[in-house]
């Protein structure tokens, strides 16, 4: 996807057994959708992580270092137009489509 344009996306654990890809797809080993807004960053985990029975509120992975992870990658890809510079060293970024025909290569 993405005609030609560079494209960078991530999902969730939720979107990811969907199977869902766009252009280089990035999963977020252990977030979940509530993970791409900023309440996991500032509410407690002891509210979080119950509030995820019921919502997506947030995954078990820690809500600081996965936005740090993101936030890398995302700017690294910003900064060249290549999807290939979103590639860093964070265990909680795995490759499901764009750059390699590999579904479940780690960019750790």
């Amino acid at each position: 996807g993405g005609g030609g344009v560079p494209t960078l996306s991530y999902v969730s654990d939720e979107y990811d057994r969907a199977g869902v890809r766009c252009g280089t797809t990035l999963h977020t080993v252990g977030g979940f959708h509530g993970n791409f807004v900023d309440a996991a960053l500032w509410a407690p985990r002891w509210v979080m992580r119950p509030l995820s029975a019921v919502i997506p509120a947030a995954g078990p992975s820690d809500p600081l270092e996965l936005h740090a992870a993101i936030a890398a990658t995302g700017a690294a890809f910003l900064a060249s137009g290549r999807p290939s510079s979103a590639f860093g060293s964070s265990r909680l970024l795995e490759l499901r489509g764009g750059l390699s025909s590999s579904s479940s290569s780690s960019l750790a």
